[in-house]
């Protein structure tokens, strides 16, 4: 069953990208790390699975492209990679995504600083549930 869903899920991550976009490369053996991994994407990715994470992210997975951004913030100190994968997985839906998307933008001393844009992505996290967006939202309009 599981070979069955990752062997569909890995498949999607190539089929799903639209024309426009470049199909992500899949290592010789992602599919046995998918397998492993049961398919969930929650914790922090080794380096040998990164392909599988980004493949998994690139085909929607928010959970998959949170943890690449967990790990790129460990791992790339200029915040960048952290920053892209935060938004893909706010593209992709994943309330916590677009929470620290929200929470990125919101910091007046980066170059990203854009309150318009923070307050898009904490009412998206909102209006899925997310606690902490709602809370920082209704800090926001008490002030």
């Amino acid at each position: 069953m599981v070979r069955g869903i990752s062997s569909l899920v890995l498949m999607l991550a190539v089929v799903g990208c639209s024309s426009d976009k470049p199909v992500p490369a899949l290592p010789v053996g992602a599919e046995d790390l998918a397998v492993r991994k049961g398919m969930v994407f929650s914790q922090m990715p080794h380096y040998e699975e990164l392909p599988v994470y980004k493949a998994a992210a690139y085909a929607g997975s928010g959970e998959a492209a949170n943890a690449l951004a967990t790990f790129y913030m460990k791992a790339d100190k200029s915040g960048q990679l952290q920053f892209y994968w935060t938004l893909v997985a706010a593209e992709n839906g994943d309330p916590v995504g677009q929470y620290n998307a929200g929470m990125s933008y919101m910091d007046p001393t980066q170059d990203r600083y854009a309150p318009g844009r923070a307050r898009f992505w904490l009412e998206k996290a909102a209006s899925q549930g997310d606690k902490l967006a709602k809370d920082r939202l209704s800090e926001a309009l008490r002030k």
